[in-house]
């Protein structure tokens, strides 16, 4: 069992940068109960238009306080800019040491970067199907990402189609979150709904591994002032949403 969890926001959200800042810290602390071995952050950085990453073989409230870490979070969040974008993980290992950084998440290859709660049990069989993909980690997110770039270098089906089939591929448990940087997408899905979110299209989305998480974080923020009749909502077991980051407008597969 493992956490996962970020923000989304546009320049469009109501909701101030010190309270998005609150959200990131706050549903890291909350999703540390899920795993402690390791843990760790991506931050959109405004000035490069590159992830930050930060991980470690630490728990999660330990990596958040590191001066780094904790300014950039704070600089991850700017209404005068169109995107923003932190996500997490905190792990509980179950293949991969957590000594060795790179099986620690969230997880690159190539242009992907992801965090993904859950474990994939063909791990094997995937790498011998696809013998011509090199596998540089021992984390089982990695066969994921690498049959993903796959498929995306074959250039034959459109995105969600190609996430899907990955997915459907990986036997196990999956809910995960995927920034696909030469498409500027990020990807939620899962095939077992331990996923959650709270969407205002076009200006802001939460997401968690517990319902419970978002729950807590909606009413310290009183995010009721900013969407009405707002909705913790799961991503159902076999679909998920691509989210397009210049506009945060979501189409679901």
């Amino acid at each position: 069992m493992c956490g996962i969890f970020g923000v989304i926001a546009t320049d469009k959200c109501r909701i101030s940068n010190s309270n998005l800042v609150k959200s990131v810290n706050e549903l890291a602390k909350m999703s540390e109960s899920r795993g402690k071995d390791s843990s760790g952050l991506a931050v959109l950085n405004q000035n490069s238009n590159n992830l930050d990453i930060f991980k470690g073989p630490i728990p999660i409230t330990n990596l958040i306080k590191n001066k780094n870490v904790n300014d950039s979070i704070k600089n991850g969040f700017s209404k005068d800019l169109k995107k923003n974008l932190i996500f997490g993980h905190s792990r509980l290992v179950t293949n991969g040491s957590q000594l060795n950084s790179h099986n620690n998440q969230p997880v690159i290859k190539g242009d992907a970067v992801a965090v993904h709660n859950g474990i994939i049990v063909n791990g094997d069989e995937l790498w011998e199907k696809y013998n011509d993909l090199e596998k540089e980690y021992d984390i089982d997110t990695e066969i994921l990402l690498a049959t993903i770039n796959h498929k995306i270098k074959l250039n034959k089906d459109p995105l969600s189609k190609i996430v899907s089939d990955s997915v459907m591929e990986a036997y196990g448990t999956i809910a995960t979150a995927i920034y696909l940087k030469e498409f500027n997408k990020f990807v939620l899905t899962s095939n077992n709904g331990s996923l959650y979110t709270i969407i205002k299209e076009n200006e802001l989305i939460y997401f968690a591994s517990e319902i419970t998480i978002l729950e807590k974080i909606a009413k310290r923020i009183g995010i009721q002032k900013y969407i009405k009749n707002h909705r913790i909502e799961p991503i159902s077991p076999n679909t998920g949403m691509i989210i397009d980051l210049n506009d945060l407008s979501i189409t679901g597969f």
